[in-house]
């Protein structure tokens, strides 16, 4: 079974390399770690020390073979954004602040958090 394009799409991503996540299904449920990577063609993210898997490696030229662990890809709906201030999953959203400037909240019930630094993708357009 080799690589499989996603059947739909996510249009607008609200997770980004480097985000803070928790791991909400899984082996790893109720851990965290940093995105290190966003697979947007397999509605997919790579999660530092997450999800590992054996992998075995012919020994070629320049490298040597053996048994190694390696992150394997969790689904986007598996994880889930770190609030900065309480330490618990939540849902992101977007905000325009009232001098037009997009921002990414953090809505648990009536508290809205502003997280600190987004740093949006070259290019990125909404």
């Amino acid at each position: 079974m080799g690589w499989k394009a996603a059947e739909k799409l996510i249009r607008h991503w609200k997770m980004l390399r480097g985000d803070n996540v928790m791991v909400i299904r899984g082996k790893d449920k109720g851990e965290t770690g940093l995105i290190k990577r966003v697979i947007r063609s397999q509605n997919r993210v790579i999660v530092e020390g997450k999800n590992l898997v054996k992998k075995h490696i012919k020994q070629g030229e320049g490298h040597t073979g053996g048994i190694f662990s390696i992150e394997a890809p969790l689904h986007v709906s598996n994880v889930q954004v770190v609030d900065p201030v309480t330490g618990k999953p939540c849902k992101v959203g977007y905000k325009y602040l009232e001098d037009g400037t997009k921002v990414r909240m953090c809505s648990v019930l009536d508290l809205t958090v502003y997280f600190q630094s987004c740093s949006w993708p070259k290019g990125y357009t909404d």
